[in-house]
């Protein structure tokens, strides 16, 4: 008679619930308790932290660029395995590609010839228990072309001077313009 109840459940168990747990049974031919049970509680992995450091969102290269990746990370309860290194192009941001990766800090690594185009990118550090973080927002650069170095053009132009007297030529005097290039290239005489 009395509760014939031949489990214990615990719900949202917590580290404070690691304990020695044991039961107690009692009938009308006495009281009996068990062998204590331990009851061991593994604290929950903490995902690390990752930000990218370098290079900083906005900036422009020129192709063909080598691009220098760094990123911060971090690991609270453990420590950071390794951290992947990650583009795609803006037009298709979830298309990510494999840059590298880096196992020991500081994270980084060199992405050489990139070509021209719009990219995003990201770092993703996983820890020592295989739990993994992405860093976000990604970080947008542009990879431009070499502008065209154009030459520069002239017009004719006459000057009048007196006799015996003395005159220095400058490049407005051959009314040179290098209207074509930004920002404008020098003149050397």
């Amino acid at each position: 008679e009395g509760a014939t109840n031949t489990a214990l459940t615990l719900t949202n168990v917590q580290l404070s619930d690691d304990a020695l747990y044991s039961v107690v049974v009692t009938n009308l031919a006495g009281r009996v308790e068990s062998l204590d049970a331990r009851l061991t509680v593994i604290p929950r992995n903490t995902p690390p932290a990752v930000s990218l450091v370098t290079p900083t969102d906005g900036v422009t290269f020129t192709a063909p660029a080598i691009v220098d990746i760094a990123a911060n990370a971090s690991d609270v309860d453990g420590t950071i395995a390794k951290v992947g290194f990650f583009y795609a192009l803006r037009s298709q941001p979830s298309t990510l590609k494999v840059i590298g990766e880096d196992s020991t800090g500081p994270f980084s690594v060199i992405w050489p010839n990139v070509g021209p185009g719009d990219y995003l990118l990201t770092a993703k550090a996983t820890d020592n228990q295989g739990a993994s973080t992405t860093s976000s927002p990604p970080v947008s650069i542009t990879v431009a072309l070499t502008a065209p170095n154009h030459a520069p053009a002239g017009t004719d132009k006459t000057i009048t001077i007196n006799e015996d007297t003395s005159y220095t030529f400058t490049a407005a005097d051959f009314g040179f313009s290098d209207s074509a290039d930004s920002p404008a290239n020098a003149f050397v005489a």
